[in-house]
């Protein structure tokens, strides 16, 4: 009996060292995939210098001499944020979320693809004025960058570690 409890005693300790590590490396894991914050960075294709700034909640306040500047940094930032909540809206749009999450959104992607979202959103792109499809495009450039950093540096979201996809995946 002594020599069970014995047993029952080191399985317990080696399960509970097990869970920590595994904790710590999913803490850890989390805590590389978060954006960076403070510091400086430069950014290119801007005209003039912009700032950002962050209250006590994370949310950006940008300051630039122009839109065009502005639009981009936000984009960075958004890049930095929240490209998954981006990306899933995308492919909301487009009916292709199972791409991404898997077969059992085939039939919600089905349904999606009736609106035809996509062949509206390049319809009216065609429409738009030349100033806000500079805006457009601007935007578009710094999610860019900001993604092209974030795989430079080597890191994955957490988001693309749950869907098992590298940021080189993202279209």
């Amino acid at each position: 009996m002594n020599k069970l409890l014995k047993i029952a005693g080191i399985c317990i300790a080696v399960g509970l060292v097990f869970l920590f590590a595994v904790l710590a490396w999913f803490w850890l894991e989390l805590r590389a995939s978060r954006p960076i914050l403070a510091g400086a960075r430069a950014l290119s294709g801007l005209s003039a210098q912009v700032s950002v700034e962050r209250d006590d909640l994370g949310v950006p306040t940008i300051k630039s001499a122009n839109r065009r500047d502005a639009t981009r940094t936000m984009g960075y930032l958004h890049a930095q944020d929240r490209f998954f909540q981006m990306d899933l809206t995308r492919r909301a749009g487009s009916g292709t979320l199972a791409e991404l999450l898997g077969p059992a959104l085939l039939k919600t992607d089905r349904q999606l693809r009736l609106h035809r979202l996509r062949q509206v959103a390049q319809k009216t792109m065609a429409l738009l004025p030349s100033v806000q499809v500079d805006h457009l495009r601007a935007f578009a450039e710094g999610v860019n960058e900001g993604l092209a950093r974030f795989s430079a540096d080597g890191k994955i979201s957490a988001n693309d570690e749950f869907c098992q996809r590298t940021p080189l995946d993202r279209q």
